[in-house]
């Protein structure tokens, strides 16, 4: 996992009130919204997402919103619960 300086700060889907179990490949509005949101912040915030489970469907909303070059650094979606542990440090609860 790279170091990144600055804040950090851990965010779920329900945080950001975004719909991550929808299974659509449309993009939902309140994904849009969201992603438009922080695009249009002046200045843009760098985002490094780590996304898990049925949240890993917010990395092509994320991407697919004009803005996100701009913000978005990297994207990693750790799939097996090892991955996890690494970027983690430690084993979680569940996953």
């Amino acid at each position: 996992m790279r170091a990144y300086s600055g804040r950090l700060r851990v965010l779920t889907t329900a945080l950001l009130g975004v719909r991550a179990h929808c299974t659509s490949t449309s993009l939902p509005s309140d994904a849009i919204s969201l992603a438009s949101t922080l695009y249009s912040l002046s200045p843009p915030p760098r985002l490094v997402a780590i996304i898990t489970g049925g949240g890993a469907q917010l990395a092509p909303w994320l991407l697919a919103t004009p803005g996100a070059s701009r913000t978005v650094l990297e994207v990693t979606v750790p799939y097996a619960r090892a991955s996890l542990t690494s970027i983690l440090g430690v084993a979680p609860d569940r996953s």
